[in-house]
Parts: structure tokens; sequence; C-alpha cells
């Protein structure tokens, strides 16, 4: 577990929700270059120095065919959408656009 920082980028998806910090996994991940980024984090190169200053996703979106695709990499442990209220609106917005 690490503490990182979420930046929340500007998007329909993410009105209304401000950046916080959360302690979980941090991924590192390969990823298809047309999803749109919706939520990132910056590694600090404290646990590993190869990977400082990298951003990944945290969360994003994609269109795929007729359907729609939403990722979010926190919620290993399901008490983070209780202590972050910015991850649990992420999370249903999500859900609510891919549904839609």
């Amino acid at each position: 577990m690490v503490t990182f920082d979420i930046e929340i980028l500007e998007d329909e998806l993410t009105a209304g929700i401000e950046d916080f910090t959360i302690n979980t996994e941090q991924y590192y991940m390969h990823f298809d270059p047309n999803i749109e980024i919706i939520a990132q984090t910056r590694f600090s190169g404290e646990y590993s120095e190869w990977i400082q200053d990298v951003v990944m996703p945290v969360a994003w979106k994609k269109s795929y065919g007729k359907g729609k695709v939403f990722f979010i990499s926190v919620g290993h442990d399901p008490n983070e959408f209780i202590n972050h209220p910015q991850a649990w609106k992420l999370l249903t917005n999500g859900f609510t656009w891919a549904s839609n």
C-alpha cells in the first residue's frame, strides 16, 4: 500500500470532484493510447527510482463500437470508497456513463 495523490482531470464524469490523496495500491500498467484519461497519478520514485515522475491513469473511459468502457484502479479495498467520497463519485459517474 502506498499513499499517493490522484489528480482529477476536466471531464463530464469528473465535474465537482476534487483531487484527493489515498492509501492503496498504485498501479503501473500498459494502456491503450486511445483512452480518455479522467484521473491520473504521478509516481514519487520512493519505492522504485526508475518510475519517478511517471504519470499513470487512475480512471479512464473509452467508446468501443456501440458500447462504452470505464476503468478505475482504486477500490482494492471497498473501504476506499467509504473513506474517499471523491472515489465513490468517480466510480458511480463512470458506471452511469457506461450504462447509458
